[in-house]
């Protein structure tokens, strides 16, 4: 009876080598799903970095067949006019004002949107870009070019000197959501460092690629911290507070 009582003593828990075996199969599923989280993360980071440098590509590939910026072309009904104001609309709806400069404008009136679709038209970029806003707003991979990251999208335009955006024509990317600019949640200071390290100089007020803190109802913080231009970026911050900015020229 003893020995019986002892035999299901030993079968009601796990012996310490059974339970260590389990915690070192728990800790190697653990490191698979992290590992692969992190090659996850990376990919969709080099994937922005590709997409950027494809549409520079194009961009100037544009440039020098028309002599135009994409979006600002004067002319470009007459190039993708099927007779019938077919595939960029109407004269009004697809030519830009020719200033050099690729505006913002809205809903219709935006060379921001039809430089997507200018570029698509002209074979320079894959893509069905519309040429225009869905209530004045972006919607990636409808009107503009989305990326590998759920969310995010691609943004161009001629900026003015402000401190919370980069002068000149760039490329933006970031999160779209109720704003019509990708100024959602996208990126964190960490992997927005990343991009820039890779794409220049790892100085967000400086070069051809920059950061910005994220734009919703209003300018926020986390991305960058000092004053410009001697900013730096808040690496441990967790929080996706970052846009990226992108010169259209190499």
């Amino acid at each position: 009876m003893d020995n019986e009582k002892r035999n299901l003593n030993r079968q009601k828990g796990f012996s310490l080598v059974e339970l260590s075996m389990v915690l070192v199969i728990i800790g190697i599923i653990v490191g698979v799903v992290s590992g692969g989280l992190a090659i996850q993360k990376t990919s969709e980071l080099r994937s922005i970095i590709s997409q950027v440098d494809q549409f520079r590509v194009a961009i100037e590939g544009f440039d020098n067949k028309y002599d135009d910026l994409p979006g600002d072309m004067t002319d470009a009904h007459e190039y993708w006019d099927d007779g019938a104001n077919g595939v960029c609309g109407t004269a009004a709806q697809c030519n830009g004002d020719g200033d050099g400069d690729i505006d913002l404008g809205s809903g219709n009136d935006s060379e921001s949107f039809r430089a997507w679709q200018h570029l698509n038209l002209s074979g320079f970029l894959e893509g069905d870009f519309s040429g225009f806003g869905v209530g004045s707003s972006h919607v990636p991979f409808d009107n503009c070019p989305g990326t590998s990251r759920v969310g995010g999208g691609y943004h161009i335009e001629t900026q003015s000197d402000n401190i919370d955006e980069v002068a000149g024509s760039n490329i933006s990317v970031g999160g779209f959501g109720s704003n019509s600019w990708p100024r959602n949640k996208l990126l964190t200071p960490s992997e927005a460092y990343y991009i820039d390290n890779k794409t220049d100089d790892g100085d967000p007020d400086d070069g051809r690629s920059q950061s910005r803190n994220y734009e919703d109802g209003g300018w926020k913080t986390g991305c960058i911290t000092g004053s410009d231009p001697d900013r730096t970026y808040l690496k441990r911050e967790q929080d996706k507070n970052c846009i990226m900015y992108f010169d259209i020229r190499y």
